[in-house]
């Protein structure tokens, strides 16, 4: 099936026409806040996000691509064991279609990256072009059990599980993460803290690209993992432009809030999400959340469980109209059977 296919985004230049995109769109994702230099103007833009596979792609259950239970601040990639797949995340300019160039740095969350028993669905990602990374030792403190080995080329990385993890491990909120760790519950930071890497891209790019693998499992072939993606990059403060070149004003952004996109969480369950908060705690200068496309809400048709609902909700309406078609026309025959009753009655002489 093709989505969005009177979008800009799916007419611009960007796409062939004769292969209609097929992969998933997030709206809404992010906001830079735009400063007209000469003019001391500021104007906002929004930006979505469009993931499509670069490499063959073989899902384990496909259904749950999409928003993380079609609602909250993680998006979902399902992945089958023994496969790796390479993504292509692009920002997009709503407005035209056209791919969309942040204008700061901006840092990605790979989350719950562990392993099976005995080795098996060992998860890993590999990423180039990175300026930098932070395990959880850099960020809050706590030990990591990622390895991490460097690649050929700029900045490329592979990080790696060590550890065995299973869904109960995964970070119900986003809030969990993007907390200080003085505020965090000792599960979170015992057993999902040491189990992320936080990845940082630079400005002037529209994307990114991800390898992620995930080993077999005892039985290969018989088995998943969710990749959960969610972001946060804060507002840069104090920043001093450029001048512009030449008139018209020039813009240029300082202000690139990627919420609620890009961090990594591979699980065999799915948690329920919510608002973020960076660790240093700073507030947003616009929060920002996943909203679905319209291929979301055909994913969530296709969901059983969306269909058992709407199933259940037709039965009950039915049986609404059942009961007043039976009320009705046993009134009706009341009032016949009263009529009648009194036609045969002797009229008094």
């Amino acid at each position: 099936d093709t989505f969005l296919e009177q979008s800009p985004f799916a007419i611009s230049e960007n796409v062939d026409k004769n292969n209609p995109p097929q992969g998933i769109y997030y709206s809404g994702v992010g906001t830079e806040l735009l400063h007209a230099l000469d003019q001391g103007e500021v104007s906002t833009q929004h930006f979505d996000l469009y993931v499509v596979n670069t490499s063959r792609y073989v899902p384990r259950l496909s259904l749950r691509n999409g928003l993380k239970e079609g609602v909250g601040d993680f998006a979902v990639i399902n992945l089958a064991d023994d496969q790796s797949c390479t993504f292509s995340y692009s920002f997009v300019n709503p407005e035209s279609g056209e791919l969309y160039k942040l204008s700061q740095n901006y840092t990605v969350w790979f989350v719950d990256i562990d392993a099976g028993q005995d080795g098996s669905l060992t998860e890993s990602i590999q990423v180039c072009g990175a300026l930098q990374y932070s395990l959880s030792d850099d960020v809050y403190g706590v030990k990591s059990s990622i390895k991490v080995m460097a690649l050929d080329g700029p900045g490329c990385y592979e990080f790696t599980a060590t550890e065995f993890g299973t869904g109960d491990n995964n970070p119900t909120l986003a809030s969990e993460i993007f907390l200080p760790v003085e505020e965090m519950n000792t599960y979170a930071i015992n057993n999902v803290l040491n189990h992320l890497v936080a990845i940082t891209f630079p400005a002037g790019s529209s994307g990114f690209d991800v390898r992620y693998s995930i080993s077999a499992a005892e039985f290969p072939g018989t088995s998943g993992r969710n990749v959960l993606f969610t972001s946060y990059t804060q507002a840069m403060e104090g920043r001093s432009p450029c001048q512009p070149l030449a008139p018209p004003p020039l813009q240029t952004g300082s202000t690139a809030v990627l919420g609620s996109v890009v961090a990594f969480a591979s699980s065999q369950a799915r948690d329920d999400a919510d608002d973020a908060r960076p660790p240093n705690d700073a507030p947003l200068d616009i929060s920002v959340r996943l909203t679905p496309s319209v291929n979301s809400l055909t994913m969530l048709v296709s969901d059983r469980r969306f269909i058992l609902v709407l199933a259940v909700g037709l039965l009950c309406v039915a049986s609404s109209f059942l009961c007043f078609f039976f009320f009705f026309y046993s009134g009706l025959a009341s009032s016949r059977k009263v009529r009648l009753e009194a036609r045969r009655a002797p009229r008094p002489t």
